[in-house]
């Protein structure tokens, strides 16, 4: 998958993330950092940006932010609108267009507009708070992790799904201790795990933000100790990890490792063609685990054979094609060749 399409993917995920959390809980939390507090809302209504977007905003770009809230109070008067942006990567022109939509919607509502950006990388984070805030119009607000709460307690973490989740993304990271960067990992898998017997492709989702913006050695040493404490059983997890890692920070610190190991190894001669070979085997492997994760994420049960012919598949064209098919409408197709 090109850089551009798991950005893509991942900016999608944490959107759902957001528009999943409560809105009463999302609008407190962002209020806080606003200093908005006090308020009484008494109604609040999602607005679907794709569709309810005004005609001036829209013309700020093709696409608008992420979520949007308006908020009502006793007399049915607009009061607020919360403008929510999810931000992964580095684009200094949203600038104009974010002032552009809070002016937008004010206007059409005659209410007060805020847009918040949720951006949980750090260093993108400061970027946007310091190149790109100070010469807007209208100063967005910039969630910071100590305006997230931080949830470890394992049974808080199954009771609060997407919260636990939200936190995660934002304390994952350095400067805090590494102890507290994975006890928020660890609280997170708890609460994608709950969710397997619930909603398998919310689970896979919110696993995926997961390993494509927490650091991979956080994440790893998190489902390690879960795995050797036994509060997780991680087999639950192998169907969601296998497609996750593969396009996640798991995946590609598996390709980094397994450069630095060849770097090292090239030292010694006659030994280059060895590794690759055994790099090809390790991709062959790990995309017909993926390609059999995807078919039963999806609901097709297959038998022990067909799951043998896919994972003992040599050709690496051959199961690239397959996992192309399994992701889309070519599912069943693929299926049927498999039977046959």
């Amino acid at each position: 998958m090109n850089a551009p399409k798991q950005v893509g993917d991942t900016h999608e995920n944490l959107s759902e993330l957001l528009h999943a959390i409560d809105p009463a809980t999302l609008l407190g939390i962002v209020a806080a950092a606003a200093g908005l507090e006090g308020i009484e809302r008494v109604e609040i209504r999602y607005r679907n940006p794709r569709v309810q977007a005004v005609a001036l905003a829209r013309s700020g770009g093709s696409k608008i932010v992420d979520c949007i809230y308006t908020v009502y109070d006793a007399r049915g008067r607009a009061v607020e609108i919360w403008l929510l942006e999810c931000e992964l990567s580095w684009d200094g022109s949203k600038r104009r267009r974010w002032s552009l939509y809070v002016v937008a919607f004010e206007y059409e509502l005659d209410a007060d507009g805020h847009l918040v950006v949720f951006s949980p990388e750090p260093r993108l984070r400061e970027r946007i708070r310091t190149k790109m805030v100070p010469k807007m119009r209208i100063e967005p607000i910039v969630i910071e992790p100590d305006q997230i709460e931080r949830i470890t307690d394992y049974d808080d973490a199954r009771r609060r799904r997407e919260l636990t989740i939200l936190g995660c993304l934002f304390h994952c990271h350095e400067p805090a201790p590494l102890e507290q960067r994975v006890a928020v990992v660890r609280a997170a898998v708890v609460a994608i795990a709950s969710l397997l017997s619930v909603d398998k492709i919310r689970a896979w989702r919110y696993l995926q933000l997961v390993m494509a913006l927490v650091p991979s050695e956080v994440v790893k040493q998190g489902i390690q100790e879960l795995d050797e404490t036994g509060e997780l059983d991680i087999d639950d997890l192998r169907q969601l990890v296998s497609d996750s890692e593969r396009y996640g920070h798991s995946y590609q610190l598996g390709r980094e490792e397994g450069r630095e190991e060849g770097r090292e190894e090239g030292r010694e001669e006659g030994r280059e063609e060895g590794r690759e070979e055994g790099r090809e085997e390790g991709r062959r492997e790990q995309l017909g685990r993926t390609v059999v994760d995807v078919l039963e994420l999806r609901g097709f049960a297959l038998t022990n054979v067909q799951r043998e012919r896919i994972t003992a598949c040599e050709s690496l064209a051959t199961l690239e094609r397959w996992y192309a098919a399994a992701r889309t409408a070519a599912a069943n197709q693929l299926v049927d060749e498999i039977l046959n």
